[in-house]
């Protein structure tokens, strides 16, 4: 357990008992990582059948700690890559992984999540457009 859900409580929904990276115990060992925003994304860019592993922090303001962060560096081969919503909020902190982490980022230009895109643009759609991000973003294109 590491976070408690108190839907009643308006100031603090979520309380936070320690840190931990969502979709770091399933990992597959593909040879690609991407981390995302959420459980949901992940679950979301699983769906699509792609082999990938993802991961996303508690939140994107959350940063994956240094040192979990190079395990995946090394484990991956530096193919690793970060997208996060496509809001400001997003965008922000996919540039921190650039500036601190050096890891590639890319957005999802369709809706704000991989979830909202797959339901408002269809799962193709949605594959013949991550795939080419996916690929350009491993062979080291910044946003």
């Amino acid at each position: 357990m590491y976070k408690i859900y108190q839907p009643k409580n308006k100031n603090k929904k979520f309380l936070k008992i320690k840190s931990y990276i969502q979709g770091s115990e399933q990992l597959e060992n593909h040879h690609n990582l991407l981390i995302t925003s959420s459980l949901k994304d992940i679950l979301s860019i699983k769906s699509l059948g792609l082999k990938i592993d993802c991961v996303a922090p508690d939140s994107e303001n959350t940063m994956i700690p240094k040192a979990e962060m190079l395990k995946y560096l090394e484990l991956y081969h530096g193919n690793v890559s970060v997208s996060f919503d496509n809001d400001d909020p997003g965008i922000e902190a996919m540039k921190k992984y650039k500036n601190i982490y050096n890891i590639n980022a890319f957005v999802l230009p369709l809706s704000k999540d991989p979830s909202d895109s797959i339901k408002e643009h269809g799962v193709k759609k949605v594959l013949y457009t991550l795939v080419p991000l996916l690929q350009r973003s491993y062979e080291r294109v910044s946003l």
